[in-house]
C-alpha cells in the first residue's frame, strides 16, 4: 500500500492518544489465532481490518492488549473504524545485525 506520492503505508490502530499498533509488528501467531476463529485469511485481516466488523473488533482488542489500554465495553462502530488508519511505513530497508545500516541506502528509502 502506498499514498498518492508512492511512499508505502501499513495500516494501524490507534488504542488511546499516542498509543498506536502497527498491524506489521504484531506476531503473525496472533494473526493466524484470529483468522482461525473468524474463519477467514490472515491476509485479509491485514490488508483489510476493518472488511469484518467482528474480526476488526477482535483486531482492535488485540491492540489494546499489546498496548495495555482496557478495551471499550461499549465501542461504537464510529470509534473502531477511527481506530484504524493508515500511516507511513518508515521502517528502514536495510538493516545489519538487526539495526538500520545508513551504509545501504535503498533507492525507496531516499527523499524526493
Amino acid at each position: 500500500m502506498s499514498d498518492t506520492n508512492g511512499r508505502p503505508q501499513v495500516w494501524a490502530c490507534t488504542v488511546a492518544p499516542g498509543k498506536v499498533v502497527r498491524l506489521s509488528d504484531i506476531p503473525i501467531d496472533d494473526f493466524v489465532a484470529i483468522a482461525s476463529r473468524f474463519t477467514v485469511d490472515w491476509g485479509d485481516i491485514y490488508y483489510a481490518p476493518l472488511r469484518n466488523a467482528a474480526v476488526g473488533k477482535a483486531l482492535y482488542e488485540l491492540c489494546c492488549s499489546r498496548m495495555g489500554t482496557p478495551t471499550n465495553p461499549d465501542l461504537t462502530a464510529g470509534q473502531l473504524l477511527d481506530a484504524f488508519n493508515l500511516i507511513p511505513d518508515d521502517v528502514p530497508y536495510s538493516f545489519t545485525d538487526g539495526l538500520p545500516d545508513p551504509t545501504l541506502v535503498d533507492a525507496s528509502t531516499t527523499p524526493g
